[in-house]
């Protein structure tokens, strides 16, 4: 039984018609909007956007768009732990292993095998993923070849990464030993053949300002630079690429992040396909995910856990070998145990309640993620074609070329978040007015909403927390809308909000206002009350208070300004850079 014989295919012309008749004669480009990172979006999608290679396209084949696997969809729970004392980390490592961590992730050096022994204490390598940073791999593989011989496991039970990264620490003035990556790789495929010696970790440079097609850029000509080593140190192709681990962050662009990596790993296979490999899977590129800390804020913190969900979704569905998640208290106080906890719990319900271990490749066929993963692609591939045309990503690096892209970008990645383009929820928009105090700990790299979180900071340092008087009169509507905006505005600062529901007479608001001890009085109403309400606004305030109108009536400002109104807030008021001028008024 067909039951779809009785409806007729629409075609792209029939969808724009019956668009353009819901938009009334305007133009259909207005809901078209391009993405951060330069990503076209559009309205609606229709078949004739499905990339017609896509069709040939199965999950566990070239070039790896659907995916490594072909019968699921599971990756690896990490969490990572900070090296501080040995058997203090190892006793949380024992701890996170009991309670649903898959893969351990040690972050620090690691000098002694006696330090490595009481790490590893208790643990058994064989059924668990172990990644290091910051750990001379040389000794490393000694001791990790000593511990599957202790244990009596072949060697080819212990699996994981080294995390030899020594491009990407040259790159953030981090002192490491050079070595040979020919003999190292010979040496870990010789001893640990499923341990991968070298990281290009992609994700430091997202942490630092790197957008979507630029992260992606980096890590392909991060690889392509390896490659270039291994092969002059004489290894093939087939050799060489197994020994690679790509490390990309994710953040919070939930569709754009999940085919980014059905984006890299597409890219990574073409690229790997100009050295003529003679196997099929020497261009799978092996990927660990890691939680962008740059969306996280110590404002609202408990809504770091809606981020990290959203970024842990992004990341299982865009098919990643593992996935790690910052404690969601990060930005805080550095993180916590409870912390930690929360944000295992996050991949422990993806997994075992929502089941999204068991799809293979979920966003398959969807006219716009495989229109965009086509998109991202084809930017990311140009990128990269930039730096190499520049001799590399080394040298593009060392010339200052890139640092200076990413700068860039994190410019206008603040200016967004600062004038309300990019929102943050908690941060930007929607703040908890009943929230004044705030911790905040200094965490390297690059957080969006680390300039709010000086404005709080100053806040709470004040003698006295600034208080801001809503005085709302005339249409009821309007007034409550506009009062709602101002009171969001300010306490995006942390000031304190003096509501009201309105007044009978303006002379009633401003005693209310003057008996309130507020600095600044906000008089919120619809611009046709305006001129009959702002001359005894002003005359009965005087400079006893910094008056607000809430709005932008155009031609009446000036008028407006002469009465005494100092400050016009509105939708187009750079929020940043006003409340910053604040500050300098209620706190000097």
């Amino acid at each position: 039984m067909d039951l779809f014989k009785d409806f007729k295919a629409a075609d792209y012309a029939q969808w724009e018609a019956a668009v353009l008749q819901e938009l009334k004669g305007e133009a259909i480009d207005k809901l078209r909007t391009t993405t951060e990172d330069g990503l076209r979006l559009s309205p609606y999608y229709t078949a004739a956007d499905l990339p017609a290679s896509v069709a040939q396209h199965l999950p566990g084949d070239l070039p790896y768009r659907r995916g490594l696997r072909a019968n699921h969809n599971d990756w690896v729970i990490f969490e990572r732990f900070v090296i501080d004392q040995a058997t203090t980390t190892n006793k949380a490592v024992l701890h996170a292993l009991m309670h649903g961590t898959e893969g351990i992730i040690f972050d620090g050096p690691i000098s002694q095998s006696q330090q490595f022994g009481a790490l590893t204490e208790e643990l058994l390598p064989q059924y668990l993923i172990l990644c290091f940073r910051n750990t001379d791999p040389v000794p490393l593989a000694g001791w990790l070849k000593a511990w599957a011989d202790r244990l009596e496991i072949p060697a080819i039970a212990i699996r994981g990464s080294a995390g030899y990264d020594p491009i990407t620490a040259s790159c953030f003035g981090e002192e490491g030993r050079l070595l040979p990556l020919g003999d190292l790789v010979r040496n870990y495929q010789q001893n640990l053949p499923a341990f991968l010696p070298i990281s290009v970790n992609a994700a430091r440079f997202r942490e630092n300002g790197a957008s979507l097609v630029q992260e992606l850029g980096i890590a392909l000509a991060m690889g392509n630079a390896y490659l270039k080593r291994l092969l002059t140190d004489g290894l093939s192709i087939d050799e060489a690429t197994p020994a690679l681990q790509f490390e990309l962050a994710v953040s919070t662009d939930y569709f754009a992040e999940i085919v980014k990596f059905r984006a890299f790993r597409t890219l990574w296979s073409g690229l790997v396909a100009a050295y003529s490999p003679q196997h099929s899977c020497t261009a799978a590129a092996n990927i660990l995910a890691s939680a962008s800390a740059t969306p996280l804020s110590a404002i609202d913190p408990h809504t770091n856990l809606l981020r990290l969900t959203t970024a842990a979704m992004s990341a299982v569905l865009g098919g990643v070998h593992g996935l790690a998640l910052q404690p969601f208290d990060l930005p805080v106080n550095g993180g916590t145990t409870f912390g930690a906890e929360l944000s295992r719990n996050i991949q422990l319900l993806l997994k075992n309640e929502a089941y999204l271990d068991r799809v293979v490749d979920p966003a398959a066929g969807s006219y716009y993620l495989e229109s965009l993963t086509d998109q991202l692609s084809d930017q990311a591939w140009a990128f990269f074609q930039t730096i190499e045309a520049q001799g590399g990503f080394e040298t593009a690096w060392q010339n200052g070329w890139l640092p200076e892209q990413l700068k860039t970008h994190r410019q206008q990645l603040s200016l967004a978040v600062g004038n309300r383009k990019k929102v943050l929820v908690g941060v930007n928009q929607y703040p908890d007015q009943q929230a004044a105090e705030l911790v905040s700990w200094p965490t390297a790299g690059f957080r969006v909403s680390a300039d709010f979180e000086a404005l709080r900071l100053q806040t709470a340092a004040a003698k006295q927390r600034p208080k801001v008087f809503l005085l709302p009169m005339g249409d009821l509507a309007i007034r409550l809308a506009r009062a709602t905006f101002i009171a969001n505005f300010f306490s995006c600062a942390g000031y304190e909000i003096i509501e009201n529901n309105g007044f009978e007479s303006i002379e009633a608001g401003v005693k209310a206002a003057r008996d309130s001890g507020a600095q600044i009085i906000a008089l919120c109403g619809a611009d046709v009350d305006y001129p009959a309400l702002v001359p005894n606004f002003c005359s009965l305030l005087g400079d006893k208070a910094e008056l607000v109108l809430a709005g932008y009536p155009q031609a009446e400002m000036e008028r407006y300004q002469q009465a005494g109104i100092r400050h016009f807030i509105h939708l187009r008021s750079p929020l940043l850079e006003t409340l910053q001028a604040f500050q300098q008024i209620v706190l000097s």
